[in-house]
């Protein structure tokens, strides 16, 4: 890799942990939870009574539901599978 290159990811690394580091004194020093992560699998409806489930690093779509809970229980299983 080109030596400017290097130097330059490296220096983002650098303020990346620091920019992690800061975030994790404030909370502390607050009290405050971070926010958690945005949710992988997102429920979007297509027309009267059908929903799309779509993951939204890859926008595959992984199912579909006759109805916005079923929707939204398959979302979080998937979600949990995730996870683990």
């Amino acid at each position: 890799m080109h030596q400017q290159i290097q130097q330059h990811r490296e220096v983002l690394d650098a303020l990346r942990t620091r920019s992690i580091m800061a975030a994790a004194e404030l909370h502390r020093l607050t009290g405050t939870e971070p926010q958690p992560a945005a949710a992988r699998f997102k429920v979007q409806p297509v027309s009267a009574g059908l929903f799309r489930i779509t993951d939204t690093t890859t926008g595959k779509v992984k199912g579909w539901k006759r109805t916005h809970g079923a929707a939204c229980g398959f979302a979080q299983a998937l979600e949990r599978e995730a996870r683990q």
